[in-house]
């Protein structure tokens, strides 16, 4: 669990971002390092949904993917506001859009399901309400709803949002379901491509369509 002794040092720049504290999860320091570096600004929605990824882990009881064990559905989008928070899941979780185990389902909430594909297992984890309210009514997201960009926000906003988000008692914070069954459906992946014989770039199968004997990719064939 999350110690409460927790300090966060200098948030001024990229490269000098350090949050020092303790989780069962071992390398936390470096994911928060990674996830900044990755989303390009210091906010609080990013460590917040890593924060949620590893503590849904320990629910399940299943370690970050390696590869393709986990996939997350993700319910928030197309909306603006704290999108950030599905970065933090993705780095927490390994679930990531570029292995193809994130899918958006767009409803508008900050939340996700885990699965652990091989045994179906999955928790729903969400933002209690009174904690995402007072997120809204911060001094922060003020600046950011007024048009004012997050690196041009004083860090000291966001470092006190994380601190107290990262202190606060897990139950305070998010809402956890029950460990249910999740069937997903996924397609394979593959490693076959053609030539597209228009554009002549490379094309994965499930992309290919072919007319009059020739492939072409989807855009090429409209």
């Amino acid at each position: 669990m999350f110690n409460n002794n927790l300090e966060i040092s200098q948030l001024s720049t990229l490269e000098n971002i350090k949050l020092t504290f303790q989780t069962e999860l071992e390398n936390y320091n470096e994911l928060v390092d990674a996830g900044f570096i990755l989303h390009g600004h210091v906010c609080p929605a990013m460590p917040l949904g890593l924060r949620a990824a590893l503590e849904a882990l320990k629910k399940l009881d299943v370690p970050r993917a390696r590869n393709k064990e986990l996939h997350v559905l993700m319910e928030n989008g197309p909306a603006h506001a704290a999108l950030c928070f599905s970065e933090g899941v993705q780095l927490g979780t390994s679930a990531t859009i570029g292995k193809g185990e994130m899918t958006r389902t767009n409803k508008g909430k900050n939340a996700f399901v885990l699965i652990e594909k091989s045994t179906g297992k999955s928790i729903r984890v969400s933002i209690k309400y009174e904690f995402f309210e007072k997120i809204m009514q911060s001094e922060f997201v003020m600046k950011r709803k007024a048009g004012v960009e997050p690196y041009e926000i004083d860090q000291k906003l966001p470092e006190k949002m994380i601190q107290n988000m990262l202190n606060a008692p897990v139950d305070s914070i998010f809402e956890f379901g029950e460990i249910m069954k999740t069937d997903l459906s996924q397609a394979k992946g593959t490693f076959n491509y053609h030539q597209c014989s228009s554009c002549l770039e490379p094309v994965y199968e499930p992309g290919i369509r072919i007319r009059d004997g020739k492939y072409l990719c989807i855009d090429c064939a409209e």
